[in-house]
């Protein structure tokens, strides 16, 4: 768990350092408020609210942009191994979803490379956040932040990283608790399961029950026990995001919410 959120914290970190230096312990703190306020909102969108506590005035739009990008970097991986997890179940999959196997894969990999062409263009994103909200300041636009695809292939880089990370420690239960399964087949349904609960929308009420549900069905539907499954997704949830959030619940008494509310506003 901590190298899984020291990896994410040295992602934002990067993400903002052009225009924002932070410690080790305020990243770490605000990475926590993001992962508590995550929980308590649908689709995780209370995250940025969290990240933004120890940012200074006037620079929000960059960390909007800054997040996205993150978050982005983190779908490319997750989605990329996803399709080489379509590839490995392709049979299993199809039969699922009543779909051709082709009609399934050439769907996935479409997605894949518009978002990768999406993700390292340099204005596409800036201009898409442009057309829902505009000029943020009188004299500054999201089109003026820019950020290098060297430091784009940083943050995908990074992502890969953690999310070999995290998928160890849900391969390391998993065998603990299916003695009989292979390591490529829990790697892969583990990839199976993130890729799935990436296009799933989800609330802070659904989010646990959707994530136990669905490595129940999927893996059920490999011929292994479910209800292993929905064990370790459980603990895998405790440890990657109940216990971080913690963090930001300490931080809670200790930030000046009306100060902090006051600098933020546009």
């Amino acid at each position: 768990m901590p190298l899984n959120w020291l990896i994410e914290t040295h992602k934002w970190r990067l993400a903002i350092g052009d225009f924002q230096q932070l410690s080790w312990l305020a990243s770490i703190t605000s990475i926590g408020m993001g992962i508590l306020l995550s929980l308590l909102t649908p689709n995780r969108t209370g995250e940025l609210a969290g990240r933004l506590v120890y940012i200074e005035k006037g620079k929000k739009t960059k960390v909007l942009y800054s997040n996205l990008l993150c978050s982005m970097a983190q779908l490319q991986i997750t989605v990329l191994i996803g399709l080489i997890s379509c590839v490995y179940f392709a049979t299993e999959i199809a039969e699922w979803l009543k779909l051709p196997k082709g009609v399934l894969l050439f769907s996935a990999i479409g997605f894949f490379f518009l978002s990768i062409s999406i993700y390292f263009s340099s204005n596409s994103l800036a201009k898409i956040l442009k057309f829902f909200i505009g000029k943020v300041q009188k004299n500054e636009t999201v089109l003026q932040i820019s950020i290098s695809k060297k430091s784009r292939a940083r943050l995908l880089f990074y992502s890969l990283l953690r999310f070999f990370v995290f998928s160890l420690q849900f391969v390391i239960l998993l065998q603990l608790f299916e003695t009989e399964l292979s390591i490529a087949n829990a790697f892969m349904f583990v990839a199976l399961l993130y890729f799935t609960l990436a296009v799933v929308p989800s609330s802070w009420l659904s989010d646990l029950p959707i994530r136990t549900s669905l490595a129940f069905f999927i893996f059920d539907q490999l011929g292994y026990n479910g209800l292993n499954a929905m064990v370790v997704t459980l603990l895998i949830w405790i440890i990657n995001l109940l216990l971080p959030a913690m963090l930001g619940f300490v931080a809670l008494p200790k930030i000046n919410w009306m100060k902090w509310y006051k600098s933020k506003k546009l």
